[in-house]
């Protein structure tokens, strides 16, 4: 069954591979552009087979450059490969983490430093920008409702456990490890801002309102995965937030529910453009 599942990775990427970087999909109706989660977070896996992808690794990041907006954003997907009326799009906060993890990625992968080098202005615009995001001057990135790749369902803002782990991963890259451990102070103790809740991390917080506080309370399997991939969690947290999946069987059906549990029409966190977006 492995052998088979990696076979056909290995396929699927070959059929999303372009001069141009990685599709979010192949085939004649796939989606025939060049997102950065989806193709940073492809090229993780793909620079795993030796160099068969280094190029199509080094053509997303390329793109992904070459449409950076004057502010330091990077791109969530560049769409000028198509029939269709080229467009690049942003509004999210995680294309610009992930495009830095690339980066990195892709000189620890193949020992290759020049990505690095050419693209040091763009990546320092890139978490200049990123810094702009710290609305609440805590270290911890803030960000607006659909801004990641949960996109409008469900809704959450502010503070999320996806954007934090994914903001410690670069700080760690970067060698700011004082802010790094601010950042894991902030979101595991921090009685006003943490997203640590006893057995998992929330989804997202906000402000306080005595009583009423702007919280999630659903599970949000990626963030929390990352979380533990990315080491915000320590080891006794990561045994709970595991054990928590097991628990609620969240990881059936194989590999894991995006999040837990489903959201109901009759609930809080409901939005009616849910429907309508499905």
């Amino acid at each position: 069954m492995l052998e088979e599942a990696y076979t056909k990775a290995i396929e699927i990427l070959e059929i999303c591979s372009t001069k141009n970087g990685f599709f979010a999909s192949g085939g004649k109706d796939g989606y025939n552009a060049v997102w950065s989660r989806d193709s940073m977070i492809s090229s993780l896996g793909a620079s795993l087979i030796k160099n068969k992808f280094k190029n199509t690794f080094k053509a997303s990041i390329t793109t992904l450059a070459k449409e950076q907006a004057k502010s330091g954003q990077i791109p969530n997907a560049v769409d000028r490969f198509s029939k269709r009326k080229p467009h690049t799009d942003f509004k999210t906060i995680d294309s610009s983490l992930w495009y830095i993890i690339g980066h990195y990625m892709y000189k620890k992968r193949y020992n290759d430093a020049s990505l690095l080098r050419k693209y040091k202005s763009s990546i320092n615009n890139t978490l200049q920008w990123l810094r702009c995001q710290d609305s609440g001057e805590t270290g911890m990135l803030t960000q607006l409702p659909t801004s990641d790749w949960q996109d409008a369902f469900p809704h959450k803002y502010g503070y999320t456990i996806n954007t934090q782990a994914l903001y410690y991963k670069v700080l760690n890259l970067i060698g700011q490890k004082k802010d790094a451990e601010k950042l894991k102070l902030m979101t595991n103790k921090n009685k006003d801002d943490k997203l640590w809740d006893e057995n998992f991390y929330i989804p997202y917080r906000w402000k306080n309102h005595n009583k009423y506080k702007e919280v999630g309370d659903w599970f949000d399997s990626l963030g929390n995965l990352l979380a533990i991939n990315f080491d915000l969690a320590s080891k006794s947290q990561a045994k709970k937030i595991l054990n928590h999946i097991k628990k609620k069987k969240i990881n059936q059906p194989y590999p894991i529910k995006s999040i837990f549990p489903p959201i109901r029409r009759w609930q809080r966190s409901w939005r009616h453009r849910t429907r309508t977006s499905s």
